[in-house]
């Protein structure tokens, strides 16, 4: 199971892998398995496109790594919430990006650029997901909006 984080017209940039565990006992003749418990999830990787430049690259990894920390701590939530999650982790990055050396003009509007392209993006998951969650973190701040999340599944009002 995996989420990809996708950009612009649909395109992947990053993906998330996870696994899902299952205790389970088998029962009766027919051996049929029955849940035991609850379950775990654990991440097995974390894929980006190769050749990103490296301001758009890092938002994809902090993209990516809400993705992860879901999982990891067992976050079953809706594909908007938590789209928009990764994207406001995306977007944060890109916030407080600051390059240095050679090409630093460059990536500053490279940054510019992609945080434009995430708050203006038109899909419902991605783009309106990304906007509630921007304005539930600067209404609440970014623990409390994902505490408030993994406890109830939705972003605060």
């Amino acid at each position: 199971r995996g989420g990809g984080h996708s950009h612009l017209q649909g395109d992947v940039l990053g993906l998330t892998m996870s696994q899902t565990h299952q205790l389970v006992r088998f029962v009766g003749r027919a051996a049929r398995a029955q849940p035991v418990g609850g379950s775990h999830q654990s991440v097995t990787g974390i894929l980006c496109l190769s050749g990103l430049p490296r301001v758009l690259l890092s938002s994809v990894v902090a993209h990516e790594c809400l993705h992860a920390y879901m999982r990891l701590r067992n976050v079953s939530i809706s594909l908007d919430v938590e789209e928009g999650l990764a994207q406001l982790m995306a977007f944060l990055w890109l916030e407080q990006y600051r390059p240095e050396g050679e090409g630093r003009d460059h990536e500053a509007r490279l940054s510019a650029f992609h945080r434009n392209l995430i708050h203006e993006h038109p899909s419902l998951v991605y783009g309106d997901g990304f906007r509630a969650a921007y304005a539930a973190h600067h209404r609440f701040g970014l623990k409390p909006l994902l505490d408030h999340v993994a406890i109830t599944g939705l972003l605060p009002e």
